[in-house]
């Protein structure tokens, strides 16, 4: 966790991705190979987070990891945003730009092309996300993966 004016982000988990072949079939409508579908699939997290009280406003538009592996080196941006309930059993909205506000908030976001030795870099500095691990059936029923086009 980081704070820097009074304001904090904390990540709840980093989630691996369930590839069905229902998922993969739909994405692999986008890929001339099936090759380039499991290159896009193979570091696609679900991020959960919590931003408290926040002294001005918290947006997920400022939310990035650099990753110079990715092609001419741009960062990643956090994708297909959902909004939670504090408790985080609850998706409350899932449209670009729901996540922001003064807090508290929860919240849940897609990375593609994540790389775990990186931190992520946000409005109030960066911060270091934990080792990921299985998807809650919470989150897998709340915020399933959306095919990219």
């Amino acid at each position: 966790m980081n704070v820097m004016d009074g304001t904090s982000l904390t990540i709840r988990g980093v989630y691996q991705l369930t590839i069905t072949p229902e998922l993969f079939q739909a994405q692999r409508l986008m890929y001339a190979e099936e090759a380039q579908c499991w290159d896009h699939f193979s570091s696609v997290v679900l991020i959960e987070a919590v931003v408290p009280e926040a002294e001005g406003e918290f947006s997920l538009d400022r939310v990035t990891q650099e990753n110079p592996r990715y092609p001419h080196g741009a960062p990643q941006a956090a994708d297909d945003e959902g909004l939670l309930s504090l408790d985080g059993e609850t998706l409350l909205a899932r449209h670009i730009g729901c996540v922001k506000g003064q807090g508290p908030l929860r919240f849940a976001f897609y990375l593609h092309y994540w790389d775990p030795d990186l931190p992520l870099h946000w409005n109030g500095g960066t911060v270091v996300c934990p080792p990921p691990q299985p998807m809650p059936k919470r989150l897998q029923a709340l915020m399933p993966y959306r095919p990219c086009d």
